[in-house]
């Protein structure tokens, strides 16, 4: 993000349309959606915190990245009855 209006992105999520330029002393609100199987964590650089979406005041060229991280799923499995098998295994589900 900076002052002239250009502003730079990368990993798994969007940012949205803004105007095309950020005045000095402008609150600049910044959102986080990420992609499909993905969840924010949390924004560093010049803005830190878990805020979504977050405002920033634009007094100088910024640097922000938002964080984000893949979706785990705890299985637990069990049998029925209990007696009825064995159920090997274990470990957690990534969503991909």
């Amino acid at each position: 993000m900076r002052t002239d209006g250009k502003a730079f992105r990368s990993g798994l999520g969007r940012e949205t349309a803004r105007q095309s330029t950020d005045l000095p002393g402008e609150v600049v609100k910044l959102t986080a959606k990420p992609e499909i199987g993905w969840c924010f964590l949390d924004w560093s650089g010049a803005f830190t915190g878990n805020t979504n979406p977050a405002c920033v005041t634009m007094n100088n060229d910024k640097m922000v990245s938002a964080n984000f991280a893949i979706n785990q799923y705890v299985v637990v499995i069990s049998r029925n009855p209990q007696n009825g098998g064995v159920v090997p295994g274990g470990g957690k589900l990534l969503s991909r």
